[in-house]
């Protein structure tokens, strides 16, 4: 196995329990404190890093099954997504909007 299986699998891992230890936030924040706002879109940040998780494991086992491993940007490129694609749900949940620039950027009235 090259570095690159390694630092999928490991990133992976590691995505993972971050994922299980938000998740325990979250049921904590909405079970115990009754707070529910945002909570749609902390559900999805949080689903999100464990798909992406599982999609770092299977191209991980899928670059073991080739001989040419020399794909270390794209396996960089996907680890460094896997991280950053769920933080807009994140921070929207959080309460900054982080979708309020497109929205009015594609509504045509865009104001400063």
């Amino acid at each position: 196995m090259s570095s690159q299986t390694h630092l999928l699998a490991a990133n992976a891992l590691i995505q993972i329990s971050f994922s299980a230890v938000f998740g325990a936030w979250l049921l904590h924040r909405v079970h115990v404190r009754g707070s529910r706002s945002g909570v749609h879109d902390l559900v999805a940040a949080h689903v999100d890093w464990i798909m992406l998780a599982l999609v770092e494991v299977a191209l991980s086992y899928a670059m073991t099954l080739f001989e040419k491993n020399d794909i270390g940007a794209s396996a960089l490129l996907v680890l460094i997504g896997g991280w950053l694609n769920p933080v807009p749900y994140l921070a929207r949940g959080l309460g900054v909007n982080a979708f309020a620039l497109r929205e009015r950027w594609c509504s045509g009235r865009w104001r400063p």
